[in-house]
C-alpha cells in the first residue's frame, strides 16, 4: 500500500471516530451523515427509512436529511426493486426520482445507494446525491463508501438496542408493575424535583399540592372477591387519576392500599379543594368495579406552604390520610385544617 493509501485510509478512520463516540441514537444518525458524506464528497444525503414487501420496497420515507440536501426530491417505490446487497452500492434509476413544485433538482444529480448496516434490521438506507458534473466516482471510492456504511451502520444497530433495552429497564424500575403509574421510588424522586422547580419560580407564588389517597379497609376488598378483582380496582383507581389531572402532574403507587399525586401549578387554595373533590368524586360515585363499598381518605399538603421537604410533604399526606379515617366515608383533610366530606 503506498503512501497516499494510507493517507487516504488515516483520513476516513479519522472521520468516523466522531459518531462512533456518540450514544444518542438521534444524534448519532447525523454525525454518521455527515462523515459519510465527507468520505463521498457528496453534494447531498439522505437516510431513508423503506418497508419492503415480498418482490419490492413498498414504502419509503425521509429519515434524516442532511442540511442543504435538496428537499423537493421524492423516491418512488420502483427506484429500489431491491435494496443493495452488503457492501454493494446501486445507481438509483433517476427515472423514479421526482421532483415536488417546479424545481428539476433530480436531472441535476447522479445518486447513490448502499446499505446502513443491515438494512433488514436497520430498515435504513444511505442515499448520497453528487452533482452531474462533479468529477465521476471511482469503484473504489464506493467500495469504500459502502464499507464505512456498514460499519456505521452496525454500530448504529448496536446503540439502537442498547437504548432500546435501557429504556425499558429505566421503566421497569420507576413503574408499579400492577398499576403502571410511578411507583414509590420513582414518585418521590418527581416530587423532588418539582420541589426544586418552584424553588426556582419563588417569586411567581406558584404552589404544588402533594395528595396522598388511602383507600379504607381495602384488605375486606380482596377477602370478598378475590386478589383477582382486587388487582382489577387498583388499576382502575390508577386509570382514573391518571385522567383527572394534567399531563405535568404526576400519579404514583405508593403502597399496597395507597396512592399518592402531584399537582403541579396548583394556584389557589380553592383550586386545590376543587381538584382534591374530583378524586374523592371517584369513590362517592361508585365508578369502581364494587360500586360504592369502597371508600378512601385523602390527605392534602401543599407547598411552599406546609414545607418544601418532599418527605416531610408525603408524610404528613399520610398522617392525615390517616386521620381522615376517623370519620366513615370519603373524607378529604388538608394541613392545620378541618375534615372534609
Amino acid at each position: 500500500m503506498d503512501e497516499s493509501s494510507i493517507a487516504s485510509n488515516q483520513k476516513i478512520l479519522k472521520i468516523i471516530e466522531e459518531p462512533l463516540a456518540e450514544r444518542d441514537v438521534n444524534l448519532y444518525i447525523e454525525k454518521a451523515a455527515r462523515a459519510l458524506a465527507q468520505i463521498l464528497q457528496c453534494d447531498g444525503l439522505l437516510v431513508l427509512r423503506v418497508d419492503e414487501g415480498p418482490n419490492l420496497v413498498e414504502k419509503i420515507s425521509i429519515a434524516y436529511s442532511l442540511p442543504g440536501t435538496p428537499t423537493s426530491i421524492v423516491f418512488e417505490p420502483e427506484a429500489f426493486p431491491t435494496t443493495p446487497k452488503d457492501g454493494q452500492v446501486i445507481r438509483i434509476d433517476s427515472s423514479f426520482v421526482k421532483n415536488i413544485g417546479d424545481t428539476n433538482s433530480a436531472t441535476n444529480y447522479d445518486f447513490f445507494a448502499t446499505q446502513f448496516g443491515n438494512s433488514q434490521k436497520t430498515q435504513l438506507l444511505i442515499v448520497g446525491l453528487k452533482k452531474s458534473e462533479s468529477t465521476k466516482l471511482e469503484a473504489n471510492d464506493l467500495q469504500t463508501w459502502a464499507i464505512c456504511s456498514k460499519i456505521l451502520g452496525t454500530y448504529y444497530e448496536m446503540i439502537y438496542v442498547l437504548n432500546t433495552y435501557v429504556e425499558q429497564i429505566s421503566a421497569n424500575t420507576d413503574t408499579d408493575q400492577l398499576t403502571k403509574v410511578h411507583n414509590y421510588k420513582s414518585f418521590t424522586h418527581q416530587l423532588k424535583i418539582a420541589i426544586g422547580e418552584l424553588n426556582r419560580t419563588s417569586g411567581k407564588n406558584m404552589t404544588i399540592a402533594c395528595v396522598v389517597v388511602s383507600l379504607d379497609d381495602f384488605s375486606n376488598i380482596n377477602e370478598k372477591y378475590g386478589f383477582d378483582l382486587g388487582n382489577e380496582v387498583l388499576f382502575e383507581i390508577a386509570a382514573k387519576l391518571q385522567s383527572f389531572i394534567r399531563d405535568d402532574d404526576v400519579v404514583g403507587r405508593i403502597g399496597g392500599d395507597m396512592f399518592a399525586l402531584i399537582l403541579k401549578n396548583i394556584g389557589s387554595r380553592e383550586n386545590c379543594e376543587i381538584v382534591s373533590n374530583r378524586i374523592a368524586n371517584i369513590f362517592r360515585k361508585g365508578l369502581l368495579p364494587v360500586g360504592e363499598e369502597l371508600t378512601a381518605s385523602l390527605g392534602v399538603t401543599i407547598s411552599p406552604h406546609d414545607s418544601q421537604d418532599f418527605e416531610e410533604l408525603i408524610l404528613t399526606a399520610e398522617h392525615l390520610a390517616n386521620e381522615a379515617k376517623q370519620i366513615p366515608g370519603t373524607f378529604t383533610l388538608f394541613s392545620k385544617d378541618e375534615l372534609r366530606k
